[in-house]
């Protein structure tokens, strides 16, 4: 019998291992939660159906056939370089997963906008009548679907570079690289190592299958891509799609190739990002039968995921901005530039690598403040302060508190860390619900 170690009993790692076992596998798994984690009901199945629960001190792995790590784990660990050193199999929970997969897939991948397009193109196929299912980063892991799968169902997948760094097999029909910003710079050594992991896309993709990349990652990122196999898009005029808010048009005579009109909720200031997303949605439906009226009428009917530049309320004449999901520098100056009117930022959290410094252009005469709190402020307020007036505060609650003071008549407050959330917070979600709370706060006090 074959043995399998599983790093990382979250969500994924349990679906991972139960795969495994169904499968016919002596499995063993470790967590740096491992002593806590035997009590859990979820954890005592598995361990009834087999699953050995072992300390990292415990572990031979020169006895194991094969490493299934969890996306967060990093190649830096410890178990993974020794199984790297010996030559043994090491494979994600996206590869495990979507080898099973004996329906159409899409692929999906990018620094920003990845959740947005997985939903929407869920939405589109849903509105064309086809069975689909948006899986990986968003609801329901890989891993967990295929314990149970609907083989009639189009998966759309969200892939993460954490994932795509041990994902190679052709398992994708139609996949995109909707953009590459700076990100994740505390796990990858340079952008370059970054863009690689994106660009990772490409070796999932079926014999035949449409591969698509934004215009400006081929220009940065052309020499990790095949030329030969790709269709570029975007709103550059030099991408073979290109997309403007009321039409797609296809390079090649250029001759109109779709009419549409982004819904109310999509336009403004900033639906250059939305209209790539729209675009990029309908490049990866098309080949499924989806039809223009199929495509437009579930634009009109989309509502955009929260804590994406969501409007929470507006109090004596300020807007409040719930962008908690912008966890990245690239993230907020999209934010900042979607803002009508000067602007006060709340950013911080753990910083992920990036400079704060290559904010400066988009922020000159835009942003009124930064309130900079978490671990991250001492560095945003170094970094920024040439080009920003900045003020370190205690956490969120006082950011919100102090913007409000701040603020006046037709300006907007804002809440885009470009940091993750895990020094203060659970994840995006609880920072975005919390920063509500504290807004909800101030407009009851009138």
């Amino acid at each position: 019998m074959e043995c399998a170690l599983v790093i990382g009993l979250g969500v994924s790692g349990l679906a991972a291992s139960e795969l495994l076992i169904r499968d016919g596998y002596e499995v063993a798994a470790i967590d740096q939660r491992s002593e806590d984690l035997v009590a859990l009901p979820e954890v005592r199945r598995l361990i009834e159906l087999g699953l050995r629960v072992r300390g990292m001190s415990d572990v031979d792995i020169s006895q194991y056939d094969m490493l299934v790590v969890s996306p967060g784990v990093p190649p830096e660990h410890p178990l993974y370089k020794e199984a790297c050193r010996r030559g043994i199999e090491i494979i994600g929970e996206a590869q495990l997963a979507l080898c099973k997969a004996r329906q159409p897939c899409i692929g999906i991948t990018g620094t920003n906008g990845k959740t947005t397009v997985t939903l929407l193109a869920t939405h589109i196929l849903h509105c064309a009548g086809k069975k689909a299912k948006a899986l990986g980063n968003v609801g329901t892991s890989l891993a967990a679907y295929f314990l149970a799968p609907d083989p009639e169902e189009i998966i759309v997948a969200e892939l993460s570079s954490y994932q795509l760094e041990t994902l190679h097999a052709p398992v994708v029909d139609t996949g995109i690289i909707l953009n590459i910003t700076p990100d994740h710079l505390d796990r990858y050594p340079s952008m370059s190592e970054y863009a690689r992991a994106k660009c990772r896309m490409q070796l999932c993709m079926k014999a035949g299958g449409a591969f698509y990349v934004h215009a400006a990652v081929l220009r940065g990122y052309g020499d990790l891509l095949p030329r030969e196999h790709l269709t570029t898009f975007g709103c550059d005029f030099d991408a073979l799609f290109f997309a403007d808010g009321h039409r797609v048009e296809k390079k090649e005579k250029t001759c109109t190739y779709l009419e549409y009109e982004l819904p109310s909720s999509l336009r403004g200031k900033w639906s250059v990002h939305d209209c790539e997303n729209a675009l990029a949605a309908w490049l990866l439906v098309k080949p499924f039968g989806v039809s223009v009226d199929h495509f437009t009428r579930a634009l009109a009917t989309f509502n955009k995921p929260a804590h994406r530049i969501e409007h929470v309320a507006n109090i004596r004449g300020v807007d409040y901005y719930d962008d908690s999901k912008g966890t990245n520098i690239d993230a907020v100056i999209k934010a900042v530039n979607a803002m009508q009117g000067q602007v006060i930022l709340l950013a911080g959290g753990v910083d992920k690598g990036a400079s704060y410094a290559s904010w400066r252009a988009s922020f000159s005469g835009k942003v009124k403040r930064i309130f900079a709190f978490g671990e991250a402020r001492e560095k945003i307020a170094q970094e920024t302060a040439a080009f920003c007036e900045v003020e370190i505060v205690d956490d969120l609650e006082q950011a919100v508190k102090k913007a409000a003071e701040l603020s006046r008549d037709g300006e907007c407050v804002l809440l885009s860390p470009g940091c993750s959330s895990f020094d203060m917070f659970h994840d995006y979600v609880h920072r975005g619900e919390e920063f509500k709370r504290y807004v909800r706060n101030i407009q009851n006090k009138g």
